[in-house]
């Protein structure tokens, strides 16, 4: 709890800067392979930060790490998109019926272990919401605003990355190849 008893306004978003901001860069600056425009997503990514600082202040410096890295990435991958002109095509989400509660799975003691290695081999678009989601408690509409997806993507990579989990935690890998 880096952050529990501050706000943006007392020098917290600084602290969080001196401490992170190396992180946010280097991981900026591998994806963009330019300094100005990594330094452009480091900004993004505290001013994301800090809009949202009342809801991340209470996470553990091991938590507000892996956030800020998948904020910058996804920051960085956004200007790069824009850099390139890349077109999102919307994928609409269809609904299949009830998914499985992979949170239920995951409780179990017994597939602890395989849950991590199972969440761990998502691919990243889909780990990186299940994470934003699950673990951090960041609702689908800030996880589409990080991503610079739509609401309804964001739904449609939750329900992938359940299935997927799901299906590895059945013994189903073999099977979806």
């Amino acid at each position: 709890m880096l952050f529990k008893n501050k706000s943006p306004g007392d020098g917290a978003m600084r602290e969080l800067y001196e401490r992170y901001g190396g992180l946010a860069y280097s991981t900026a600056v591998r994806i963009l392979e330019n300094q100005a425009d990594a330094e452009d997503a480091v900004q993004i990514t505290f001013e994301n930060l800090t809009k949202n600082f009342q809801k991340y202040k209470d996470l553990s410096c091991h938590k507000m790490t892996g956030l800020i890295v998948i904020i910058s990435r996804n920051t960085a991958i956004n200007i790069y998109n824009q850099r390139r002109k890349y077109i999102d095509y919307d994928i609409t989400p269809k609904v299949e019926g009830n998914a499985p509660d992979v949170l239920d799975v995951v409780i179990s003691r017994e597939t602890y272990g395989d849950a991590i290695a199972a969440i761990k081999s998502l691919p990243e678009i889909y780990r990186d919401a299940f994470l934003l989601k699950h673990v951090y408690g960041v609702d689908n509409g800030e996880i589409a605003e990080m991503a610079g997806i739509t609401e309804d993507n964001v739904r449609q990579r939750l329900s992938r990355a359940r299935k997927m989990i799901v299906e590895k935690l059945k013994g189903g890998e073999d099977d979806a190849e």
